[in-house]
């Protein structure tokens, strides 16, 4: 296509500039969606552009996507981001793919670690905290498992974030007030036709008409 032509003339006219094998790169990778054998030049454009600059984040993890996409990909997306981190690379959305990678690997406690590596360096990286809180909550920790999907909803303003975390407050933890909260957070952050809304409304309702904390039925 265009770009890509666009970006292999760049590479050849300033060959030592980073960006230019990795805007290549992309193009190869996107290419190679539909021409698999351009990913050999896709993954040779990325390691160009790493050879420059060991430290761009955006390459490892577009790269990462592409390995991923392999067979054997997770594991190659896994050794390839750990390369990152081993050189020096601090980057909340690197330390989350890894932690991602871990989790499906069953490798929970480097999951973990690695986001909560993620959100040092991003205090409101989502997908992060929202790993942490669906963790906790597995292990049955749901105070904690409030606090991180609280923490996900303010990073990352989403209708399904707002509603396991009213969830939580309602069946675990019989926090009405706070339930309402997350709920009614749910509903504004709903589209109008989203087929959930009336399932929310519901719930809603039912706790406008429970009795006050503490009473049982």
């Amino acid at each position: 296509g265009l770009a890509l032509d666009a970006f292999e003339r760049a590479a050849r006219l300033d060959p030592d500039n980073p960006l230019a094998h990795f805007h290549r790169g992309n193009a190869f990778a996107e290419r190679a969606r539909e021409v698999p054998s351009l990913e050999a030049e896709a993954r040779s454009a990325y390691e160009r552009a790493l050879a420059l600059h060991p430290r761009h984040a955006e390459t490892y993890l577009n790269y990462a996507a592409l390995l991923a996409r392999g067979k054997d990909g997770l594991a190659a997306a896994l050794a390839l981001l750990l390369r990152a981190r081993a050189a020096g690379v601090e980057d909340p959305d690197i330390e989350t793919e890894i932690g991602l990678i871990e989790l499906t690997r069953g490798a929970r406690p480097l999951a973990q670690a690695a986001f909560e590596r993620a959100i040092s360096l991003d205090p409101l990286q989502g997908r992060a905290l929202e790993s942490l809180g669906r963790m906790a909550y597995e292990e049955g920790d749901f105070p904690r498992a409030a606090g991180f999907y609280e923490r996900a909803l303010e990073g990352s303003p989403r209708a399904e974030l707002a509603r396991t975390l009213g969830a939580i407050r309602l069946y675990h933890l019989e926090d009405l007030a706070g339930a309402r909260r997350a709920f009614e957070r749910a509903l504004e952050l709903m589209p109008a036709g989203d087929p959930e809304r009336e399932a929310v409304e519901e719930v809603l309702a039912g706790i406008g008409s429970t009795a006050a904390p503490g009473t049982r039925p």
